[in-house]
């Protein structure tokens, strides 16, 4: 059966087997078809096959015992094919390879197995903090070529969800990072959005620093520690997207006024509500003077209007000259009589200028909380959750979501469920608040 289906395979077109090769792993077509003949030999040489490699298993959560924020886990690939990469497959295309993605546990064997030089790139999952801490702190893994090569490297913790590591542990591991790999441009930690790993940088060394940064994504404890990473150890910053747990004033001074000339993209996302969206996020703001894209998600307290059209102009855009691209998803809550709040109209005529751009808002108020919100996102919506949805909800289709907040004191009747349900086909989780019987 197996020299039958080859036969067919092999008497396909080149540029047709290409395609249909395009939808397995990498690691599949390597590992199935390397050796098989000299046809097969050459077309899996291509660079589309060898360029970047994904070395270990994603492996569905509730398939093992294991408790963590992801829902998946990544395991090592099984050992006869980590052998027959390590000894055969990795040496005869390790001057291809440009990006490896590895696991802890084979990373060692993995760069050790041959050399890579063209290599720029490596992803590391999985792994432990401490566990990192020793990787990098080994002096066989590394070669000094690789310490010069790599410029791209992601780290995604395995962090499970009723732990968390010291904070001088991931001053370590990030202070030992920058000064394994001298020309770093791109880090990125537990990059996913639903990463639960949150820095605190106020006590890092000032060995945590680079001149060669191009690009950060993190995770920040705090909106001092994004100040710290803007106050200049990393001159050459031109692309920040840093999900931040909380945004509070402090009692901590850290300067919040010197331009960032070289900062040309910026995403921010905030996991806890904020009211100092005037006090500090509008001034950092101010300071990117140059920001070609920007990417805002937050919820705030406000106490003088909604964040609506009219306020992004006066506060963000006016003064951002070079700005290109702008998608928000923002949430205002204002305690304040009915009388007094726009309706949903006035808001969508306050974003009337905004001509290239798709924009949905809510405004809703409830009485018995004595309070109301505004929700303003651009569309696509590209969060993977949407909460306090209401009989307001106006909508549309959301393949991102999978996971919704139902929030009304008013009932929630058999068309709004349908509407929902049209609205999030993948959603996993469902929660629903509301005391009122359907009429």
């Amino acid at each position: 059966m197996m020299n039958s289906s080859l036969i067919q395979l092999n008497d396909l077109p080149t540029e047709i087997v290409l395609i249909i090769l395009k939808y397995l792993s990498n690691v599949d077509v390597l590992y199935s078809l390397m050796g098989v003949n000299k046809r097969f030999n050459k077309i899996v040489h291509n660079h589309t096959f060898t360029d970047h490699l994904d070395l270990f298993r994603i492996v569905p959560k509730h398939l093992i015992e294991m408790i963590s924020t992801s829902k998946y886990c990544i395991l090592p690939l099984l050992d006869p094919i980590l052998g027959r990469f390590c000894s055969e497959i990795l040496p005869e295309i390790h001057d291809k390879i440009k990006f490896l993605n590895l696991e802890s546990f084979s990373m060692e064997r993995v760069l050790l197995a041959t050399t890579y030089p063209d290599l720029f790139g490596l992803g590391l999952y999985g792994i432990e903090g401490e566990t990192a801490i020793d990787l990098f702190s080994d002096p066989n893994i590394f070669t000094y070529s690789l310490k010069n090569q790599v410029s791209s490297l992601v780290i995604d913790m395995n962090i499970n969800t009723n732990e968390t590591l010291a904070d001088d542990i991931y001053a370590l591991l990030l202070t030992r990072i920058f000064t394994t790999f001298r020309n770093l441009r791109l880090l990125a930690v537990n990059p996913s959005p639903v990463s639960y790993l949150y820095l605190s940088i106020n006590n890092f060394p000032s060995t945590f620093n680079s001149s060669t940064l191009v690009e950060l994504y993190v995770g920040l404890s705090s909106f001092n520690d994004c100040l710290l990473i803007l106050d200049g150890r990393f001159n050459q910053l031109s692309i920040f997207h840093v999900k931040i747990e909380t945004i509070r004033c402090s009692s901590l001074l850290i300067n919040n006024k010197e331009k960032l000339p070289n900062l040309k993209s910026f995403a921010l996302y905030t996991v806890y509500c904020t009211n100092s969206y005037n006090e500090l996020i509008v001034p950092l703001l101010h300071r990117m003077t140059n920001l070609e894209r920007l990417d805002l998600s937050f919820a705030g307290y406000v106490t003088k209007s909604f964040i609506d059209g009219n306020n992004l102009k006066q506060n963000i855009i006016y003064h951002m000259a070079l700005l290109k691209k702008l998608t928000f998803n923002i949430r205002s809550f204002w305690f304040d009589s009915p009388m007094n709040i726009p309706s949903n109209e006035d808001i969508q005529q306050a974003f009337k200028d905004f001509k290239d751009m798709h924009i949905i808002s809510c405004v809703d108020y409830f009485q018995k909380r004595k309070y109301s919100q505004c929700l303003v996102y651009s569309y696509p919506y590209k969060l993977q959750h949407y909460h306090e949805i209401t009989n307001q909800f106006p909508g549309g289709l959301f393949t991102c979501v999978h996971e919704v907040i139902l929030y009304d004191e008013y009932p929630f009747e058999h068309e709004f469920f349908l509407r929902i349900a049209r609205s999030f086909p993948l959603v996993e989780k469902l929660t629903l608040i509301n005391k009122k019987k359907k009429n």
